[in-house]
């Protein structure tokens, strides 16, 4: 009997063992999955949130009231249990991305990174130099409407920052700190 495991944009906790009590030319390997932990995940970038789930999450359980505290650590308790509610809200409504779903681009982005597509299929069947320049074309409109629509889209949050509400100082907060990337 073959068991065989395939693992792919899988985030959970796994165990991964080797058994060398056989006397064979392989040793039989064992994969124990943790799957009642949230599962980690790696990018953030790579999540979607429903955030109106989200919402109803927290407000079915966060409890609003204000509970009856008379030492500093049924203070952390309550911190802790808000940060784990809050967390579950999180994890309950977000999924990872599928390998083949992108992040949000306008249909005129997703018809030049069509057509830049097809060209470049087209150039690598026939390796012509008209094919090539044809793909080279492609992707140069491809890159230009991209920057385009990230600066457009970056000038459009500075424009809606304001000071009323906060918005101005937390984006020069977040601009201002040093940020440390985590091995």
């Amino acid at each position: 009997m073959i068991d065989l495991t395939v693992k792919k944009n899988f985030f959970y906790q796994y165990n991964i063992q080797s058994i060398s009590d056989l006397s064979s030319d392989h040793n039989p390997v064992i994969i124990e999955f943790d799957l009642d932990i949230i599962p980690i995940i790696l990018n953030k970038r790579e999540v979607t949130t429903n955030w109106q789930t989200f919402k109803n999450n927290l407000n079915s359980n966060v409890k609003y009231a204000l509970p009856n505290i008379s030492n500093p650590s049924e203070i952390e308790i309550h911190i802790k249990n808000l940060t784990t509610d809050i967390l579950n809200a999180y994890h309950n409504s977000s999924r990872p991305l599928k390998s083949n779903e992108e992040l949000y681009l306008p249909p005129h982005i997703r018809d030049l990174k069509t057509e830049r597509n097809r060209s470049k299929k087209v150039w690598q069947r026939s390796r012509d130099p008209v094919s090539k320049n044809n793909y080279n074309i492609g992707q140069a409109r491809f890159r230009s409407a991209i920057t385009d629509f990230n600066q457009t889209s970056y000038s459009n949050e500075i424009e809606q920052l304001n000071i009323y509400d906060g918005s101005l100082w937390r984006r020069t907060k977040r601009l201002k700190t040093k940020r440390s990337n985590i091995p």
